[in-house]
């Protein structure tokens, strides 16, 4: 039950937050909400998942990963680096809202995409390169949270970092050949708000689903 109260008050703190804004274009909203829900998704799932969530039999990634060098990497990487990332992209859209019916200047999209890139490949590096540190260790513990974190690295993270990187590509490929800015500029900002959905929906479902125990959340 609780994890349903969780989800269900993050959302409706962002859907407050983006009534409260105006913005010039509808998909500035999507791409605004889907920025912010996944700087506080990323937050919250990535601190669960080292401080709380087990695995069977196991330790929590926390007691597991003792290495002080690797646990910086970890909430750096892992916690820190993308939601400030996505947090960034939020508030340049935020700061766009007052374009009108004009296009968004094109700076502004390719930051906010860069952005929002670095923050996919951030998550997708910290999960790797803890994965490997573990692996170093050889313990039973250390070897099941390695095994979690490589299936999230390249089922998941890797897909959304490749998926992103050509969004990126097809707005730099395409808007010098086409005479329509908004169009090309709404299908961006739909894909982009859908791809930072998917990552907060994933990583959510993900974390708690790979975890047979979860000392903050009871079983149901």
């Amino acid at each position: 039950m609780k994890k349903l109260t969780w989800w269900i008050g993050v959302n409706i703190l962002l859907i407050v937050l983006g009534t409260v804004f105006r913005f010039g274009h509808f998909w500035q909203r999507w791409e605004f909400l889907a920025a912010a829900t996944a700087a506080a998704y990323n937050l919250f799932f990535s601190i669960v998942a080292y401080a709380y969530a087990t695995e069977p039999g196991g330790k929590t990634l926390s007691k597991t990963l003792q290495d002080p060098k690797y646990v910086v990497i970890y909430f750096i990487l892992r916690v820190s680096a993308p939601s400030a990332f996505f947090l960034a992209s939020a508030a340049l859209i935020l700061g766009d809202r007052d374009v009108g019916h004009r296009p968004v200047r094109p700076s502004d999209v390719i930051l906010k995409l860069v952005m929002t890139f670095f923050a996919f490949t951030a998550v997708w590096l910290g999960n790797m390169l803890t994965e490997r540190h573990l692996r170093t260790k050889l313990g039973a513990g250390e070897l099941r949270w390695a095994q979690q974190l490589k299936r999230h690295a390249w089922l998941i993270d890797l897909p959304l970092v490749v998926g992103y990187l050509g969004l990126f590509l097809i707005y730099i490929g395409h808007r010098y050949v086409t005479e329509d800015e908004l169009l090309l500029q709404a299908f961006v900002g739909g894909a982009s708000a859908l791809e930072m959905l998917i990552l907060s929906a994933v990583h959510g479902l993900e974390g708690f689903a790979d975890h047979r125990e979860l000392a903050i959340i009871p079983s149901m």
